[in-house]
């Protein structure tokens, strides 16, 4: 089961980044996020607020602004494998478009996201993504992070 949040909720206004003014995305900042109806236990409610500088258990790789890594979650006897891959700087005019255009998908995370949903229902094998943030603003920064399921 999946959903979007309060149709992409920003975090400190609980307005979305559509309706967000550009001067609000531009100097405040707001942060589109979807996620799967589970990912809150197991990451907890504010995971957007930490997912950035959250320490990966394993596999961990960075260069250029980026990052992917392997993080076990657990939540009682249950436990969920996924792999975030975090880009932490991105070009200024992505960010740019992202705050004048925020219903497109600026940040490879929900690039990466779009094109694995669409795979699934074509029935291709594509990792299920479990969550997915893309953070605009202030003035043009664009960060983004996705979580995907590990393949069995």
């Amino acid at each position: 089961m999946t959903r979007l949040l309060n149709s992409m909720r920003v975090a400190e206004t609980g307005t979305p980044p559509a309706t967000a003014g550009f001067w609000h995305r531009w100097t405040q900042g707001v942060r589109k996020i979807w996620q799967r109806s589970d990912w809150e236990n197991f990451a907890g409610s504010d995971w957007p607020a930490t997912i950035l500088d959250t320490e990966v258990t394993d596999d961990f790789h960075a260069k250029q602004g980026r990052s992917t890594g392997r993080w076990v979650l657990h939540r009682g006897d249950r436990k969920l494998s996924v792999y975030l891959k975090r880009h932490y700087r991105l070009g200024w005019w992505q960010g740019l478009l992202a705050a004048l255009f925020p219903k497109r998908d600026w940040s490879p995370a929900f690039q990466e996201m779009r094109h694995l949903r669409w795979a699934a229902a074509r029935g291709l094998a594509a990792p299920k993504v479990v969550a997915a943030a893309e953070f605009i603003g202030p003035r043009g920064k664009l960060q983004s992070v996705l979580a995907i399921e590990e393949l069995a």
